[in-house]
């Protein structure tokens, strides 16, 4: 059978179906937080994005938030951060909190079933994180570490210096140095924390396997 193509031929146009995007839903819960979600019963796995205001446009890219929600998994008053990272990991979740420049974002994938403990842990995450001093000079080591080792190399230097002259006077532009790093502060950072991000009010997204109960769970978790 010959299946060679003859690219002197044009392939055929084909008119492309018609196909609708899915509605996004949007409700309130009781304690004010947004919630949109787009529900497909394919597999019983919930993804699930937390955000709220934070980053550069928040700090100042003092980078505050950054190193608070590097902190955020690092144990909390009633648990370690081995006895978390099991908890996640024993129910088949996945869990990445990242401080970009305009928000703090958490993110976790779960089936179904666990929906409702692995908000109660994420609760537990925000609310009570211990913010060990110990395991912020650790964090801030590796970082500084990290930081002085990408300095060293031209395509790193020349990236930032891209971005820092595309974005001249906006905190897009301003990126951490291994100095900056260094003279982050473990009192300021845990001020942040407390001001910016325990027991203030996450917006939700959510996809995948949402229906009615996953909503009353957040109702129930988060506006209690």
């Amino acid at each position: 059978m010959d299946i060679s193509l003859d690219r002197s031929i044009a392939p055929a146009i084909i008119i492309p179906k018609r196909f609708d995007l899915q509605k996004v839903e949007s409700f309130y819960l009781s304690n004010g937080s947004k919630v949109s979600f787009i529900s497909s019963f394919n597999l019983s796995v919930v993804k699930m994005e937390m955000t709220v205001n934070g980053g550069s446009s928040i700090d100042g890219a003092t980078f505050k938030s950054f190193f608070a929600a590097k902190m955020l998994d690092q144990g909390t008053k009633n648990r370690s951060q081995e006895s978390i990272s099991d908890f996640i990991a024993f129910r088949g979740a996945s869990l990445e909190i990242v401080s970009g420049n305009d928000k703090l974002v958490i993110t976790v994938y779960c089936l179904r079933k666990y929906f409702e403990e692995i908000n109660e842990i994420l609760l537990e995450i925000i609310n009570e994180s211990e913010f060990s001093e110990s395991h912020f000079l650790r964090i801030k080591d590796i970082e500084t570490q990290n930081l002085l080792l990408n300095e060293s190399k031209n395509s790193y230097l020349a990236s930032t210096s891209f971005v820092s002259n595309l974005f001249p006077n906006h905190y897009y532009g301003k990126k951490m140095s291994s100095d900056l790093a260094r003279s982050i502060d473990f009192d300021v950072v845990r001020a942040y924390y407390n001001q910016k991000i325990s027991n203030v009010k996450f917006d939700f997204l959510l996809s995948g396997s949402v229906g009615q109960n996953e909503l009353d769970i957040l109702e129930r978790v988060w506006s209690s």
